[in-house]
């Protein structure tokens, strides 16, 4: 299919344009561990008010994909700011990033890709195909807009490997559990068929897969092969093969055991996710149903600040405005501030909206780590970590379940204010409705003393001389009486104000 190749004048963006409408587009904006995603997340929001489309902004974590803190940190910026700017911002988890990217295109029927130019392939990558090759092969109907880097060095995220000895660990645990295979093999060579000795190092295989990551696994299988014929494969203690059969045995063997080692090694990769996940959305299920319970902000906040020290293993504090925008100890621990500067912190992340402390690359010397309560009113407070094991850091996985944690508290804290300010309003309603009811009932009340004091005193005025006394005083009595009778009144309604009052 034809594809029509267009350069913007002044937007870098080269666009491989499909047979798509421009209305109802769906863009899916795929992340990178580098700081060209914010670039892209921008450009992506300006394609999509353009064409007045929904666009996604998706990261994709593979098992063999290791992040630096500065990298968890990168990403974590740039899906928060998709979401700023009105997008979808998403973590999805697989086994290849292009996979995982067209099954979210196919089920959210995405109509068009963003992604960074990809850098020029090494000699030896020729004939491997890029993410955007791999997408336009699959989605011919979509449109591919990539977003040169503008000078950056090409910074792809590739798996980081661990590093010193837990590294080296795996592997000699592999190479230990082949030699222990090797051993039984040799007393066992004497007595049991050459497939038989194939069958136990695929055992061992099996084996060191299920415990070890895919570098050591793979590491057995090869090592599995080369020992089993060299040691087992006539001609013995030699690479030379001397028959066809046994070389097509080795290369089954190899593909067997390669293929034994990455399944294994997904199945214990989904099994790590789904298990991480379960927790996770169980604990958020339970925060949720008990902040739902409490019935006032004590209760809620107690609720909240024991959830998160047990799940995160340390010390909560929220922080919420007092007075003039200045930030109080409202619930948890209260922790040591030399010279102000923990308040610092949590006053520019009250201020700001981004996270900060432990961890960051902003304020990193800060003992605690500092994320914003948010809601659609903006920040309302601060909830700060102190890990119990001094300087543990928050991880991109935990960052992430730590903020939908936080967001649960921030939006159970805004219902509860919200509630308040229903019941005061409730309350003042009932206060309107009651003194608009004693109002109509008491001027009933009112008038008629006044009007039997004005008749009586117009009486007098008008009949002096012509009455008699007997008729006077008790004109004068009446005045007397209905004038109490008003005085209580008056007396009462100021009492009833009083009450009202407080």
């Amino acid at each position: 299919m034809a594809h029509r190749l267009q350069r913007a004048n002044r937007q870098p963006t080269l666009i491989l344009q499909g047979q798509t409408e421009p209305q109802g587009r769906r863009l899916l904006v795929c992340l990178e561990a580098n700081p060209g995603g914010l670039r892209l997340v921008r450009a992506a929001s300006r394609l999509a008010e353009a064409v007045q489309g929904q666009w996604f902004a998706v990261f994709v974590e593979t098992p063999h994909l290791q992040l630096s803190l500065e990298q968890q940190e990168q990403i974590s910026k740039t899906l928060r700011l998709a979401a700023q700017l009105g997008g979808q911002a998403l973590k999805l988890s697989g086994f290849s990033p292009s996979e995982a990217i067209l099954d979210f295109a196919r089920e959210h029927h995405i109509t068009g890709f963003v992604l960074e130019t990809p850098p020029p392939r090494p000699w030896y990558k020729v004939f491997v195909r890029s993410l955007p090759d791999r997408l336009l092969r699959h989605r011919r109907d979509a449109d591919l807009h990539l977003i040169p880097k503008e000078g950056e060095e090409p910074r792809t995220a590739t798996a980081r490997r661990q590093k010193g000895w837990p590294a080296i660990r795996g592997y000699v645990g592999a190479a230990s559990g082949v030699g222990g295979c090797t051993g039984l093999a040799f007393l066992l060579f004497p007595y049991v068929a050459l497939t038989n000795l194939v069958m136990l190092y695929l055992l061992t295989v099996v084996i060191i897969a299920s415990f070890l990551e895919r570098g050591p696994s793979i590491f057995a299988s090869l090592l599995s092969v080369v020992i089993f014929a060299y040691f087992f494969v006539p001609h013995y203690y030699s690479f030379s093969v001397a028959n066809t059969g046994y070389a097509i045995t080795l290369a089954v063997m190899l593909i067997v055991t390669t293929l034994i080692s990455e399944l294994t090694s997904r199945i214990r990769h989904q099994a790590r996710l789904a298990r991480r996940q379960e927790r996770q959305t169980a604990a958020i299920y339970e925060m949720s149903r008990n902040l739902s319970s409490k019935l006032n902000l004590e209760d809620l906040f107690h609720e909240a600040v024991e959830q998160i020290s047990r799940t995160f293993d340390s010390q909560v504090t929220i922080l919420l405005p007092i007075e003039q925008g200045k930030l109080g100890i409202r619930a948890g621990k209260e922790f040591l501030d030399d010279y102000g500067s923990e308040m610092m912190v949590a006053h520019w992340v009250f201020r700001y909206g981004h996270f900060a402390g432990l961890g960051t690359k902003t304020l990193p010397k800060a003992r605690g780590f500092y994320l914003p309560l948010r809601t659609s009113q903006g920040s309302i407070g601060v909830l700060r970590l102190e890990p119990a094991l001094p300087g543990k850091m928050i991880d991109l996985k935990s960052l992430r379940y730590l903020e939908a944690m936080g967001s649960q508290v921030a939006w159970a804290i805004e219902r509860e204010n919200l509630n308040e300010q229903t019941r005061l309003a409730r309350l003042q309603v009932e206060a309107e409705r009651l003194r608009n009811t004693l109002l109509s009932s008491v001027s009933h009340d009112l008038r008629t003393p006044l009007t039997v004091i004005a008749g009586s005193a117009s009486s007098l005025l008008e009949g002096k001389g012509s009455l008699d006394s007997q008729t006077e005083k008790e004109l004068v009595q009446s005045i007397y009486e209905e004038a109490r009778r008003l005085d209580r009144l008056v007396h009462n309604l100021l009492e009833m104000s009083r009450l009202q009052s407080g």
